[in-house]
């Protein structure tokens, strides 16, 4: 289903006045825990696209845990922090519009930009 067909059903405004900015597409794994009100969602294969410009981050991984109280020293906590992963707060959204847009101010962001290119070298400063 295109994106306006599907606003169309919510949104009564008129739909000719937006316009996209930007997609990404990633590919999701869930997992939920058994017993404990937590869940982890791990994104991969992630592009960013605007028209016909495609920038991939074939290399990033993007876990997210979700819990309903932080815990710290849940099973994934801890497994990650064994492996030396470490939070690190990212707006995908706001991470693509940078990499889309070379006109656009990133001092922001420059270091979560750098910490990406330590993976997969996708900016360029």
């Amino acid at each position: 289903m295109k994106p306006k067909s599907f606003l169309s059903e919510w949104i009564t405004e008129d739909l000719e006045q937006l316009n996209t900015s930007l997609e990404n597409t990633f590919q999701r794994v869930t997992l939920v825990h058994k017993t404990d009100r937590e869940r982890v969602t791990i994104d991969f294969n992630l592009n960013f696209v605007i028209k016909n410009q495609t920038i991939p981050l074939d290399e990033q991984v993007i876990i997210e845990i979700k819990q309903s109280r932080v815990n710290r020293n849940s099973v994934i906590s801890k497994l990650l922090r064994s492996k030396l992963i470490r939070p690190f707060r990212l707006s995908k959204y706001c991470i693509g519009c940078i990499l889309m847009d070379d006109g656009l101010k990133y001092n922001r962001f420059k270091s979560k930009l750098l910490k990406i290119n330590q993976i997969q070298n996708v900016w360029n400063s």
